[in-house]
């Protein structure tokens, strides 16, 4: 009996041919930032003079001026990814935990992460607060969820303040806090 080997060929090669163009119509997110980009990637800092900090595994510190005794540390804390800019990429929020001198304050910001190319740029940060603690943060539905506890002193006749969820979402590559 004599093959067609013709035929296998261009079976095989439709067979190819409809596999490539299914799997270029999933809609399956594009390269998504990882923990280690994020910990390794430059954000903005209104405490330094060239107005940003460039991580190294997730740790920054240096002094705010040349000869200054004040130093600045500044940490990534947690992180969440999601689409928040266009469905199909996966941006990234991050809480950074600033730790300006000697002081006992730590200031929490949240970054925003924008996916260009599988890189993180830090288009905007806001200040949360130095007087709260960060419990939870994710992505969801294409807004940020900040779960905080504010850490005011308590007051012996009132029970302990309850959590509470901030909100924020991306308009023109900035943050905005709706909630």
């Amino acid at each position: 009996m004599k093959r067609n080997s013709t035929g296998a060929l261009i079976l095989v090669s439709a067979v190819v041919a409809s596999v490539l163009v299914f799997a270029g119509c999933a809609s399956t997110p594009t390269s998504s930032l990882t923990a280690h980009d994020l910990r390794n990637a430059e954000y903005q800092c209104e405490w330094t003079h060239p107005g940003t900090v460039e991580l190294r595994d997730g740790f920054f510190w240096d002094r705010l001026t040349p000869r200054s005794p004040v130093e600045l540390r500044v940490t990534m804390a947690y992180h969440a990814v999601g689409p928040l800019t266009r469905e199909e990429v996966y941006d990234a929020a991050v809480v950074l935990l600033l730790r300006p001198g000697r002081r006992r304050s730590t200031y929490r910001y949240l970054a925003l992460m924008i996916n260009r190319d599988g890189k993180p740029h830090n288009t905007s940060t806001v200040l949360l607060g130095d007087r709260l603690r960060v419990k939870d943060l994710s992505v969801r539905d294409g807004q940020i969820w900040v779960e905080v506890l504010p850490l005011e002193r308590p007051i012996p006749s009132k029970p302990g303040r309850p959590e509470e969820w901030w909100v924020f979402e991306v308009e023109n590559d900035q943050l905005i806090r709706v909630q």
